[in-house]
């Protein structure tokens, strides 16, 4: 059986792409533990969620509705940073986490892609 570990973020605050990548300030700490050597592959998932609570989850018997979209990246060899509290990396607007992109990582993890 294969894994995939995911660090996930959730804001409400996510800023306009710009050149077709989204800027995220992550805590240094977990940069540090997304691109060191793991043997079980790990990706940063950011969840961007509309700025209304109200509006964030609809729940019923029949469905888990969650709103807006989340973005995946995986910073395994990225070069460490000197940044003691944050470090703002770029998620491509292409890496919407779905059902394929789930089934994607989880076949390149299979074969040791990723």
């Amino acid at each position: 059986m294969h894994a995939l570990e995911i660090q996930l973020k959730a804001t409400t605050g996510l800023p306009a792409p710009t050149n077709n990548v989204y800027r995220y300030p992550l805590e240094s700490k977990n940069y540090r533990s997304l691109t060191s050597d793991s043997q079980t592959p790990r990706i940063l998932v950011v969840l961007d969620l509309p700025k209304s609570e109200q509006d964030w989850l609809k729940i019923s018997t029949e469905s888990l509705i969650l709103r807006r979209c989340a973005y995946w990246v995986n910073l395994h060899g990225e070069p460490p940073s000197p940044n003691v509290t944050t470090v703002t990396v770029s998620i491509p607007v292409i890496n919407q986490l779905d059902v394929d992109a789930l089934e994607s990582l989880m076949e390149q993890s299979k074969r040791g892609e990723i």
